[in-house]
């Protein structure tokens, strides 16, 4: 049976595939088949002369065989939008179906697997499904990284709350400094975070004004470097 996490955030570019690819990075060291899903991403643009996204494609440099892109996401709609309106305007129904198969067919070919949600825990899929019951069904551990910004505490505790109350273990949080403009009280936030979070902070990573995705490996190298990994099961 192969390994993995769940990695979920608080809200959408909170750092999530940083993370990631950080984790990816770290297990190789240890197994030979690391690879990294995504369900659905929304938001696509010209990288190196080809309509892509960028978090597929950290997601495909990272793993340890570069699959198609098809495998890593088997949606990827146009409009960075919420993926339900995104598929929408691309005319699209997005079917979990087709989420989970394509995560059991990646599974396969793993020793561990790092699984990234869209957006935040309860994005809705469609009108009747959503990112926590995609979740649910994997039944991985998650890790929630929290995007260190104004709001960030209501949005971690609820994050925490509704992974919790759906049955999820949680191994542990990332804090993520994004916002640079809230620097007097970025040490206050992750201190109220750790006091009233039961599960353990896993690290904190620095405002990088350089970090873009596709990230650079420089950039993942240095992400792990600030990241514990005693919590997570590899």
């Amino acid at each position: 049976m192969s390994k993995g996490v769940f990695i979920t955030g608080t809200d959408t570019e909170v750092g999530k595939t940083l993370v990631s690819a950080a984790i990816m990075q770290k297990v190789k060291t240890k197994y030979d088949r690391v690879l990294g899903y995504k369900p659905v991403v929304a938001g696509l643009s010209i990288i190196n002369g080809v309509m892509a996204n960028e978090d597929v494609l950290v997601l495909q440099e990272m793993g340890s065989q570069k699959l198609d892109q098809e495998w890593i996401c088997p949606y990827r709609l146009t409009n960075p939008v919420a993926p339900h309106i995104a598929a929408d305007l691309d005319n699209i129904q997005l079917e979990p179906a087709r989420m989970l198969s394509g995560y059991s067919r990646i599974k396969k070919q793993t020793d561990f697997i790092v699984v990234e949600g869209v957006g935040g825990f309860l994005v809705p899929i469609n009108q009747e499904y959503d990112m926590s019951q995609f979740a649910q069904a994997l039944e991985l551990p998650v890790i929630l990284v929290v995007g260190i910004r104004l709001g960030c505490l209501n949005h971690a505790l609820l994050s925490a709350e509704s992974i919790h109350k759906r049955g999820l273990k949680i191994l542990g949080w990332v804090a993520n400094c994004v916002d640079p403009k809230i620097e007097s009280s970025v040490k206050s936030n992750i201190n109220t975070l750790k006091k009233l979070l039961a599960p353990p902070c896993l690290g904190v990573i620095p405002y990088l004004q350089d970090a873009a995705t596709p990230y650079t490996k420089e950039i993942i190298e240095y992400t792990k470097t600030h990241l514990d990994f005693s919590a997570i099961e590899y």
